[in-house]
């Protein structure tokens, strides 16, 4: 390992200047252990530069004032040093020290108060002294760099030993400890501050920061990662330095250093790595998650995208379109919504922003993440907030922002991951020093582009007038490029070189000194020109062929050519090729070259007639006298439609050529040439236009276009053949010059031109003699117009002769054109060569088929041909019938000239219902058959392919055929590699056959062909092919093959070599193997060997087995006896049962041969009959035996078999339903040995590397020998420990791995038992630490840690180990992600164990998902005597439970959780185990686990787990906001702060005083309450404030919504009465329901909205709540028919039920006997009352009964019937199923009162969603009212009478408003007075007072009149004065204050009198308001 540079900050005064300012480094050791203390260390240092010295570091073991002395040699230490003079040692220092910091881990330096130089070199270190704090960890040698990798420390064994001087200890330790050095050439400093931008193409620009004076540097690089020293190293004087060569795409590290002068050189300064691009990433989908509007607003520019539906795959590059510019220093914010473009699913959102611009977002570049759920589709709200702050070290310029929006993902997030669903979205960030002045231009765009000019335009952001416009090729480095200042906008740019890709940039110039920056770049491509004669053949690096898929949509062309349409998925176009297309039965095999790439237009899609544009570049012809067009085609397809070449040179397209129809008949025929005359003029283009076909089959391609001056001797055309036989071809064409000769040349199809035969020739047509039958010929022509005047060749002539005779030798593939394979894949029907016929079967449908792949699966017929490249010919028995034939005969071949003709072929018939294969041959005599093929003959489809050969008798001539015979379906024949050749008889061997010898061993043998001299043999693991397995020649038979792996299958072949060259085919495959078989039960607890007894001559075997037995073979081969030859033993066997007993058989074996295989003639004997029942040891089978004379000495193995309905002979290895079978050891000798072997072997205390062995010595053993090793390895190569203990821990083992282990006695010199074993074991995997998760995802086993095992019992732990049935499944989403075991067979004992797991640093605790389905269903109980065990071990022996699930556990949750707190600090292996018991319950259970995790409790962390305050309110102003919190940490929490915010807006933090436990959970109501009297939608997150917390993922939940719903609207007035009087109050009407009380309770229930109460003395508030209720719905049993139903009387029995939203309960139906009242009460969860209702019925019969109860949100409420008068209502005794609920406002939840099947009184509920509540206060105030009087009732006067109410009042009113204690009345009238009292209360006196008259007043000139005074039906209104004008505005207000008349009158002149009608208005005092002339006057009136 490498560890970090530090500053050495102490001074050492005795160092020189130079040295105080060195950079110290520092290597430091970790402490390994320290577990020792020893009086002195010795270890390796390495400098591999000069280096000087200054410190070193020990770990001294306790403190104070301790002594040292430090020692060196020059040269390491190897092996155990002897620290003294001689030996080259010398002391460095030797001192004491005051350590301060000692123990384990903790250093203490010692400085050496002189400096030591060492120059490059290993060095032996040795500190005494101390005593010092040392490793003895001897787990191998230790390196540990320093971070420049200057100086290596090495310590370990060989190099550190502990102990005294002058010899340590040999025993090896470690050094635990550091040095400080620095460089000695360290004045020269380090460069920093590297970076890398583009330099264009592949080339980078690196520059640096130099520190110091250097002019001179060296630069590695390479890719990221390398090691340092093996890069591309680059010495410069200058810089920056250019890099050429980089790859784009690829990742690189830069190293720098500085070279101060010769041999000064500063540190390496890096790596600094940077990207070439940005990398890729994104969804493969575009649907769900997007991110929908992102806002950032920058110092000028802003990025606003508010996207719509639906997003994109991959990276959106938004670059060009949305950018913002931030300067250094600053800080912003960037609001995003996380949005969905369908269903809102969890997921994570990052933002990264590039700050170096390396195209690397990297970790310190995070600009802040995001999680939960997105927004729904639509919403632009913004859901995530990034403040962030440029950093003052930022670069720069234009960079990329990227935002990450992964559905399902979690944080942290990686920029560069590619996923499903999301959006990845880049964004341009320009930085700049400061926020600018002057603002860049922004959109710059490119129009009117030319071969050398090209408009650009740009959009200003400023007033400039003046731009700066720089420019270069494609990707050119700013500020290299060429510069134009330019008063113009638009600019046109002129120069420019035509087909060339530029960039360029513009910035405003605002004024001096004030220039903006540059914009974003823009490219173009100026058009392309070319000069005749001009050629493109399409093969050039701009032109990139398809990948051969259907779409061929990754097809390149050269930018200078245009195809219409683009190429892209699904349309008919253009694309580039160059091999055979898509398509089949279309297109050509190869471009004309046979190397390169062709243009063709792809028919895969598009509808028939659609058009396919591909224009050329422009082309000048001006000095062509006369420009002539070629081109070459291929157009082969049977829906072939038309080429059409047109031609433009004046913008206008004309059709210079139209070929029409298919030109080629198959893929490989010739491609064609043609030549096209054009006009001569200035530039032209070409067009090709393709139009599709009717079909797929339409591919039309060309090639080799180009324009040159017409030739004087044209070639000629139309070549073709007139007459074909087998060997002669008749060859014409048309000459089109003069020409009288002629040049022709002819090949094999394919050859290179001046290759082949060439004839010169005066006749046409020309006759083609000695060809080849059933060849295929390409012929060319060309005209010999003149001497040294020839034209061009043709195109190919592509001609086949005649099949005839071919010759031998001979050899068909079925590879090579003619033969086609078929793909169903795309509709490719097979084609065959016409040399072979195929007839095939009655149905037509059977018949031979060339392929290159399996069609039907794994089922039947081969994965591939027999070279695995290539194709073969197989009959499809598909959709065949029975008894149909199939008939392949070849072309005829002529073996004339051979003595020992051979025919040969190749063959694969796998499958159920393979028929037969007959071989037949016709050697001029008639068909004769020669084999017969029968059946399948291979058993897979990947087995290899068989051959068969025949010697053929000499003749002329000879024909094969091949007749294939049907079955259905499965029945595919195969057939390939058919020759016929010279071969002389090697005949391969037969009878081949094994037997094992030992576990590494194997006999071969077989029968010998007569002239065979040796064999080759190959073998290797099941399956392989011949070729691929390890071969060897041998000259022996039979042969010995050793070295083999036990228990692994093999095939071995063996064939016969006869001579040099001539082997025979293989024979084969034998299969065999090294292991005893498997075999046994595959159901438990039936019938079971329960007791075995072996009395040995030496050792004995006694095995009392108890149920249930296990699986398979029950391995006690650590039990043993020993036998001697030819003596007699019994072995006493009880065949007996776990259950009841059942008839059966039983066998015995014993291997005497050793082969591992148990033959007829080693069986002991067989027992029949009823098994001894369950508990019984009694012997019911006994078997008397003699050991063979012959018998192998050594170890082997017994075998005893019970098989449970079985009929002897038994088969040793068979598979059957119920029994048992158990393998012993038996040790055979021919003399009784005098030392015993060991018996009793156990294991135990299994950990990674370590296990414990004990065992039992019967004889005289005092020490032992240990041999062990992996399995089956062979005694004597294991390792071997001796030991006087019979126990022994076993140490250096390699975790999770199986091990064997013997054991043998030693009794004495030369004395040594037989080993006894092998004994089994595997050790833990690697220890895993904490957090540790498995989730069970695909290949859980056995590619993990876990284990399984079987049988046992939690106290005993697992029996045997390596399978169960534990198996990966998925619960109900597939097969894997989960783990499951079926417990359905009694007896099953089915264990999963983890690998071992350390619980350090803190306290741990076990998680799990737990599913239980019985029959698939959930929440079932499991069987009765059934258990799952959740247990713990830490020793690997013993195991201690920590949770059961038994019969009594049912339940719905599935997260389990178990604290493992008591364990902490201990490695321990959890297991789960199931059993089904020993009863046979029925039960089908499934135990489902997953998520498996064991966590660790951190001090700090504290949770709010829930918000509990209700979601569904009514506006209640201040609600109580109320959290669940939990102590998920270890330690106590108390004085803690916590919040919440409402609607974004947060309250001020509340300490929470008290005290939350580890674990514990506290409900917290916060004081401060929150507003929610506003109807909607409140978002509330709550959260905690923990200091230290150090999980925050659960700090805090977000998001909760509280629905305040509306209430209804009501109102009441205060009320003034005086004590005694009846106060009404009136609420708003048209309400519901109206519910008045005090503050004593509800007073009045009901719909009435008003409510009078006597008034009381003083102030009495009185409350009305209205309910408004909705929409009606039902909810209960619609009536009592759900069970048994009777009467009752017990009234006070109800229901109990819970409201979810504001409801209002209309009505419920009941049954009743008798007439009375029915009343319904409804209380809340207090039981006080709500409200009640009741109805009146005259007898029985069933009711509805209006109820109109309205109720707010809660738990508890109960309806109830108390207080009926009624006999009795009905009720149900049995069938009610609670709860019942609408899912929306009620849940019924049970009986009040009664049992939980009975069902109470109301039925058919009606119930509606209410508004809220609405809720007013008024209040009525009581006071004494006073006495008094102002006359009699009646006052009669002509003259006005003064009114006196007396004294003694604290207020007067008077009718006309007055306050006075007198008032004169005057006119006729009614004239009261009210006067308060001084308590407040009024009283009043009225009179009428009869007098004529009228009130009036003045207002400036203007006279008023109101009469008469009182009015009863009219007053009249008299207004006079020279200023009245305009119009008279009236009101007049009622008592309360209201307006009763508003009008206003014109006046038309200086008087006006206007009536003005009362009639309607009751009696009373009213005031009269007139304004007039914008004045008002007030006047009180009396209406009668």
């Amino acid at each position: 390992m490498k560890i970090l540079k530090k500053l050495f900050i102490a001074s050492i005064l005795s160092l020189t200047f130079f040295l105080s300012q060195a950079q110290i480094i520092n290597t430091t050791v970790p402490p390994l252990n320290g577990g020792l203390t020893d009086v002195g260390i010795s270890f390796n240092l390495t400098a591999n530069d000069s280096v000087t010295l200054t410190r070193i570091a020990v770990s001294f073991a306790t403190p104070g004032i301790k002594n040292y002395f430090i020692w060196m040699k020059s040269g390491p230490i190897s092996g155990p040093p002897n620290i003294n003079f001689v030996n080259g040692w010398t002391p460095v220092q030797i001192g004491s020290i005051s350590v301060t910091n000692f123990g384990p881990g903790n250093l203490e330096y010692i400085v050496l108060t002189t400096p030591l130089v060492l120059p490059p070199g290993t060095y032996g270190m040795y500190l005494g002294g101390g005593p010092y704090r040392v490793s003895n960890y001897t787990g191998g040698q230790f390196e540990y760099y320093d971070a420049d990798s200057l100086t290596i420390i090495t310590t370990g064994p060989n190099v550190g030993y502990s102990g005294p001087q002058p010899t340590p200890s040999n025993t090896p330790r470690s050094f635990n400890g550091a040095i400080d050095f620095y460089p000695v050439n360290q004045s020269c400093p380090k460069p920093t501050g590297i970076l890398a931008s583009s330099a264009g193409g592949t080339s980078y620009s690196i520059d640096w920061t130099e520190n110091g004076t250097a002019a001179q540097w060296e630069l590695e690089w390479g890719p990221s990662g390398f090691t340092p020293g093996s890069g591309n190293l680059v010495n410069t004087s200058s810089k920056p330095v250019i890099l050429s060569g980089i790859v784009v795409g690829n990742t690189y590290d830069i190293y720098v250093r500085s070279v101060c002068s010769v041999g000064d050189s500063s540190l390496w300064e890096g790596p600094y790595t940077f990207n070439t691009i940005y990398c890729n990433a994104g969804p493969t989908q575009n649907i769900d998650s997007e991110i929908t509007n992102v806002l950032l607003q920058g110092d000028v520019f802003s990025i606003n995208n508010l996207q719509s539906c639906p997003g994109a795959t991959g990276v959106q590059d938004l670059t060009a379109q949305h950018t913002a510019d931030v300067s250094l220093g600053s800080s912003y914010q960037l609001n995003v919504t996380f949005g969905t473009c369908g269903d809102q699913y969890s997921g994570a959102g990052s933002v990264w922003i590039d700050w170096n611009q390396n195209k690397i977002f990297e970790t310190g570049e995070l600009v802040g993440n995001w999680s939960g759920y997105p927004e729904p589709q639509g919403s632009s709200t913004f859901n995530a907030f990034f403040p962030f702050t440029t950093p003052p070290n930022a670069v720069l310029g234009t960079t990329r922002m990227r935002i990450v929006h992964e559905e399902g993902g979690a944080i942290p997030m990686n920029p560069c991951d590619v996923f499903l669903w999301g959006a990845v979205e880049d964004y341009s960030i320009v930085v700049n020093a400061s926020p600018p002045t002057c603002f860049l231009p922004t959109n710059p765009t490119t129009s009117n582009i030319g071969f050398s000019t090209a408009d650009i335009n740009w959009i200003e952001n400023n007033a400039a007038t003046q731009w700066e416009i720089e420019y270069g090729p494609l990707d050119f480095i700013p500020g290299t490029g060429t510069k134009i200042l330019t008063n113009a906008k638009p600019h046109t740019l002129s120069g420019l070189n035509s087909g060339t890709a530029y960039d360029y940039y513009i910035r405003s110039i605002c004024g001096p000194g004030d220039t903006s920056g540059f914009s974003l770049t823009d490219t173009f491509r100026t058009e392309c020109l070319f000069f005749a004669p001009w050629t493109e053949n399409f093969d050039g690096p701009n032109w990139v062929s398809d990948n051969q898929t259907w779409d061929a949509i990754n097809s390149i062309m050269d930018s200078c050519w245009t195809p219409n349409p683009d190429i892209v998925p699904g349309v008919y176009g253009w694309r580039v090729g160059n091999g055979p297309t898509t398509s089949h039965s279309t297109g050509p095999l190869t471009d004309y070259s046979g190397i390169g790439n062709y243009v063709f237009g792809e028919g895969s899609y598009g509808i028939t007639g659609s058009l396919a544009y591909l224009t050329s570049p422009f082309i000048d012809i001006s000095n062509l006298a006369q420009p002539l067009l070629r081109y070459w085609y291929h157009m082969y397809g049977q829906d072939i439609e038309d080429l059409i070449v047109q031609v433009d040179s004046n913008g206008t397209w004309l059709s210079v050529d139209t070929i029409s129809g298919e030109q080629q008949t198959v893929p490989n025929e010739p491609w064609i040439k043609r030549s096209i005359n054009i006009q001569p003029t200035n530039v032209i283009r070409i067009r090709f236009v393709g139009i599709k076909g009717f079909s797929v089959q339409t591919d039309i391609a060309i090639d080799e276009v180009s324009i040159v001056e017409t030739p004087t001797c044209l070639e000629p055309h139309s070549l073709l053949a007139q007459q074909i036989t087998s060997d002669i071809i008749l060859l014409d064409w048309v000459e089109v010059n003069s020409a009288t000769q002629w040049q022709v040349e002819y090949g094999p199809t394919g050859f290179t031109q001046g290759t082949g035969t060439s004839i010169i020739t005066s006749t046409k047509p020309l006759s083609i003699t000695g060809l080849s039958a059933g060849t295929y010929y390409d012929f060319m022509v060309r005209a010999i117009c003149a001497p040294g005047d020839t034209s061009e060749f043709t195109s190919r002539a592509f001609i086949r002769t005649n099949c005839g005779i071919l010759k031998a030798p001979w050899n068909e593939d079925f590879d090579d054109f003619p033969w086609v394979a078929e793909d169903p894949n795309i509709g490719r029907p097979s084609t065959l060569d016409t040399c072979w016929s195929n007839t095939p079967g009655s149905n037509n449908i059977y018949k031979w088929r060339a392929a290159a792949f399996n069609n039907h699966g794994s089922q039947t017929g081969p994965i591939s041909d027999k070279s695995g490249t290539g194709s073969f010919m197989y009959v499809d028995a598909n959709n065949s019938g029975p008894n149909q034939y199939a008939i392949l005969t070849s072309p005829e071949i002529d073996i004339s000239d051979m003595n020992f003709p051979f025919l040969e072929f190749w063959y694969h018939m796998h499958g159920n219902t393979i028929g037969q294969l007959i071989v037949e041959i016709d050697q001029g005599s008639g068909w004769i058959g020669i084999d017969t093929l029968v059946g399948a003959q291979q058993s897979q489809a990947s087995a290899p392919w068989l051959s068969k050969g025949y010697a053929l008798q000499p003749s002329s001539t000879v024909q094969v055929r091949f007749i294939a015979e049907s079955l259905p379906i499965l029945g595919d024949i195969a057939l390939d590699e058919v020759s016929i050749y010279e071969k002389l008889p090697c005949l391969q061997p037969s009878n081949l056959s094994t037997s094992v010898q030992s576990a590494s061993t194997v006999d071969l043998s077989w029968t010998a062909s007569a002239n065979a001299t040796a064999w080759k043999l190959e073998y290797g693991p099941v399956g392989f092919t011949p070729g691929n397995g390890t071969s060897l020649i041998v000259t022996s038979n039979p042969y010995t093959l050793s070295g083999l792996a036990s228990g692994t299958p093999y095939w071995v072949y063996v064939s016969s070599i006869c001579g040099s060259g001539d082997t025979s085919l293989w024979a084969g495959p034998a299969i065999f193997t090294l292991e005893y078989c498997d075999g046994g039960p595959t159901t438990l607890n039936k019938s079971e060997v329960t007791n075995v007894v072996l009395n040995g001559s030496f050792g004995f075997i006694s095995n009392l087995q108890t149920c249930p037995g296990d699986f398979q073979v029950q391995d006690f081969t650590a039990q043993s006896a020993g036998l001697l030859t030819d003596s007699t033993y019994t072995l006493n066997v009880t065949f007996g049962t776990c259950q009841t007993t059942h008839n059966g058989a039983g066998e015995a074996w014993i291997d005497w041969n050793q082969n591992r295989i148990f033959e007829p003639g080693e069986s002991l004997g067989t027992w029949s009959g009823l098994a001894e029942p369950i508990g019984s040891t009694v012997f019911n089978g006994q078997f008397t035996f003699t050991v063979p004379s012959g018998a192998n000495i050594g170890a082997t193995r017994m075998r005893v078999m019970q098989m449970e309905g079985g009929v002897n002979p038994l088969d040793p290895c068979g598979t059957f339903l119920y029994g048992s079978i158990e393998d012993y050891t038996i040790i055979v000798d021919s003399v009784a040995p005098t030392c015993l072997s060991v018996s009793g072997l156990t294991v135990g205390a299994i950990g990674p590397d370590t296990a414990v062995v004990s065992w039992t010595d019967p004889g005289s053993g005092a020490s032992w020998i240990i041999e062990y090793g992996p399995p089956g390895f062979a005694l004597g190569t294991g390792t071997i420990v001796n030991t006087s203990s019979n126990t022994l821990t076993l140490s250096g083992l390699s975790p999770g791995t199986s091990y064997w282990v013997y054991i043998s006695s030693i009794c004495g010199p030369s004395d040594t038992s037989t080993a006894s074993g092998p004994l089994k074991f595997k050790t833990w995997c690697n220890i895993f630490s904490t957090p540790f998760y498995e989730q069970f995802t695909n290949g859980w086993l056995p590619s993990t840690c876990w284990e399984q095992a079987t049988g046992g019992d939690p106290v005993s732990g697992p029996a045997l180990r390596g399978s169960s049935r534990w198996v990966e499944d998925g619960f109900s989403w597939g097969s894997t992600g989960a783990v499951r075991v079926n417990i359905s067979d009694t007896g099953s004992n089915e264990w999963m164990l983890s690998p071992g797991i350390v619980l350090s640093g803190g306290r741990h605790r076990l998680e799990f998902d737990m599913m239980i389905l019985d029959g698939g269903y959930l929440g079932q109980p499991i069987g009765f005597d059934d258990q799952i065990q959740v247990l713990i071990t830490t020793d690997g022996v013993t195991w201690i439970p920590l949770r059961t699930y038994d019969n009594s556990y049912i339940s719905f949750d599935w997260h389990q959780e178990i604290d493992l707190l008591p364990y902490s600090g201990m490695v321990v292996q959890i297991a789960i185990w199931a059993t089904d018991g020993t009863i046979d319950d029925q039960k089908d259970i499934d135990v489902y686990i997953d998520n498996f995790r064991i966590t660790i409790d951190p001090n700090n962390d504290l949770s709010v787990t829930k918000i509990l305050t209700n979601t569904d309110v009514c506006r209640t102003g201040q609600e109580t906001i109320s959290i669940e919190l939990v102590n998920n940490g270890f330690l106590p929490q108390h004085n803690f702060d916590v919040g919440y915010s409402l609607n974004g807006t947060p309250i001020s933090p509340e300490s929470v005083p008290d005290t939350i436990q580890a674990g514990d959970t506290m409900i917290y109501s916060f004081a401060t309450k929150a507003n929610l009297t506003s109807a909607g939608l409140h978002e509330l997150d709550a959260y905690t404030l923990l200091v230290n917390d150090t999980v925050f993922d659960n700090d805090s939940v977000n998001g909760y919504t509280i629905i305040t719903r509306a209430s209804a609207y009501v109102s009441v007035n205060d009320q003034i009465s005086c004590e005694g009087d009846l106060a009404t109050l009136i609420a708003t009407v048209g309400l519901q329901r109206y519910i008045w009380s005090d503050a004593g309770g509800i007073l009045q229930s009901g719909t009435s909205n008003t409510f009078s109460v006597t008034a009381l003395e003083g102030s009495n508030d009185y409350f009305v709540e209205a309910y408004q209720g909705l929409s009606a719905k039902k909810v209960g049993p619609a009536d009592r028919t759900i069970g048994s139903a009777i009467s009752s009387s017990l009234f006070q029995n109800g229901l109990k039920f819970n409201v979810m939203r504001p409801t209002t309960i209309n009505s419920v139906v009941v049954y009743i006997n008798g007439g009375g009242t029915v009343r319904v009460n409804v209380r809340d969860a207090a039981q006080s009352l709500v409200g009640s209702a009741s109805a009146s019925f005259p007898n029985s019969g069933t009711y509805t009964l209006p109820v109109g109860i309205a109720l707010s949100p809660g738990n508890g409420y109960t309806i109830d019937a108390q207080g009926s008068t009624v006999t009795r209502i009905w009720k149900n005794t049995t069938g009610a199923a609670y709860p019942y609920t609408d899912n929306a406002n009620i849940e019924i939840t049970g009986p009040l009162n009664g049992p939980s099947q009975e069902y109470y009184f109301f039925y058919d509920w009606s119930i509606a969603d209410s508004l809220c509540p609405g809720r007013d206060t008024a209040t009525i105030t009581g006071r004494s009212a006073p006495s008094v009087d102002i006359g009699p009732d009646t006052i009669q006067s002509q003259t006005a009478v003064t009114l006196d109410a007396g004294l003694g009042f604290n207020l007067y009113l008077w009718q006309d408003g007055s306050t006075n204690q007198t008032l004169v009345a005057n006119k006729t009238q009614t004239y009261w007075v009210e006067v308060t009292g001084l308590n407040g209360c009024t009283g009043s006196d009225t009179v009428y007072f009869e007098l004529v008259n009228s009130i009036g007043g003045s207002l400036n000139d203007i006279e008023i009149k109101l009469y008469p005074i009182p009015a009863d039906q009219e007053l009249t209104l008299d207004i006079s004065g020279g200023s009245l004008r305009g119009e008279v505005a009236i009101r007049l207000f009622g008592m309360n204050g209201q307006i009763v008349l508003d009008d206003v009158i014109p006046v038309s002149s200086s008087r006006m009198v206007e009536a003005i009608d009362v009639s309607q208005l009751t009696a009373g005092t009213y005031s009269l308001q007139l304004i007039i002339n914008g004045e008002q006057v007030q006047r009180n009136i009396i209406l009668k």
